[in-house]
């Protein structure tokens, strides 16, 4: 791949993935519409012509139809700009015009789309538009919720969806600044989404208000800050996932820990390790609190009665075993 040519970003971009790594199998690249998503689809574009393969990109878009027209007018939009790119896209839509639907219920209608599209046409990655300024929102967003290091530890650049899809965040390390320079040079418009200015909504209000603030009383490098702290919070959680990865190894199954090894760890090593457990079962983690931790945990190191859990499941001790595993059905 040449660099003669390459922007600023596309460089960066190309420093965090690759393309080496993807330019021989197929991406799928959410598109919004918005800045940062036509950001890394022009780039990702651009990248590809300079970098021998033969994998394709697609684009992939679902209308959630939450503005009506304005939504819909997004989607012909996007329509046109993958035209321009000579990409194929692939969309769906929600069957009706709706106002009103959590933030987790359409991320969750999104990123299930996206995997199926992915799945369908063979695609390795799935790549969507997260900044740096979206990284440190996020962690800021989790500490206000009552975050743990992990949710400090913020976004990560890759993850599985699938056993043979992951999706990646290529633009992590770039700031929304930055984006918006990249187009301005491309002289690339976008669409602008109207709810984003909407303060009632929390995560607005702490992109619009909050941050704005906090950049105002301790300065521009507020920014900097937070993500130095994300990024340490990623090396300790990383190195205490590895510890309880060992210590799950030792037991005897993923749902019998050995009370003796859960005693001797740190506790928030063995509180990992108990996470791990419950989600080799397959249990939602995310319904799995800080509370729950700390009463297995306990139940582990001195005994005691069995510790019911969500999702009819409980935790209790079996001589020298602390044992998790589901509760008879409820008749």
């Amino acid at each position: 791949m040449s660099n003669d040519f390459l922007h600023p970003l596309e460089t960066q971009l190309a420093a965090v993935w690759l393309p080496e790594r993807w330019r021989s199998v197929g991406v799928v690249v959410a598109i919004s519409g918005g800045a940062d998503s036509v950001a890394l689809s022009q780039a990702l574009t651009r990248l590809a012509e300079q970098t021998v393969g033969a994998g394709e990109l697609h684009l992939v878009h679902f209308n959630h139809r939450l503005r009506g027209d304005e939504s819909d007018a997004d989607a012909a939009w996007i329509a046109t700009f993958a035209t321009q790119l000579r990409l194929p896209l692939h969309t769906a839509a929600a069957e009706h015009a709706r106002y009103t639907l959590s933030e987790a219920d359409a991320r969750a209608e999104r990123y299930a789309f996206l995997v199926q599209t992915a799945e369908r046409l063979g695609a390795r990655y799935v790549a969507v538009a997260h900044t740096a300024d979206d990284q440190v929102e996020t962690a800021l967003f989790r500490v206000l919720r009552g975050t743990g290091l992990a949710g400090l530890a913020g976004m990560p650049v890759a993850r599985a969806l699938s056993p043979s899809v992951t999706l990646v965040r290529p633009l992590l390390t770039t700031s929304r600044a930055e984006v918006l320079a990249y187009l301005v040079a491309l002289d690339q418009p976008y669409r602008t989404d109207s709810t984003n200015a909407a303060t009632h909504y929390r995560r607005n209000w702490l992109r619009h208000e909050l941050l704005p603030r906090l950049r105002a009383e301790f300065g521009p490098q507020v920014d900097a800050s937070i993500s130095r702290l994300i990024e340490q919070a990623r090396e300790a959680q990383e190195l205490i996932a590895n510890r309880a990865t060992a210590l799950l190894s030792t037991s005897a199954t993923v749902c019998r820990l050995r009370r003796e090894d859960l005693t001797k760890a740190s506790a928030i090593v063995a509180r990992e390790t108990i996470k791990l457990a419950w989600r080799g079962r397959g249990w939602p983690e995310q319904d799995l609190t800080t509370e729950h931790l700390a009463h297995v945990l306990r139940l582990a190191v001195v005994g005691g009665a069995e510790v019911n859990l969500p999702h009819n499941t409980k935790a209790s001790v079996q001589d020298e075993w602390l044992v998790l595993e589901a509760l008879p059905p409820i008749q």
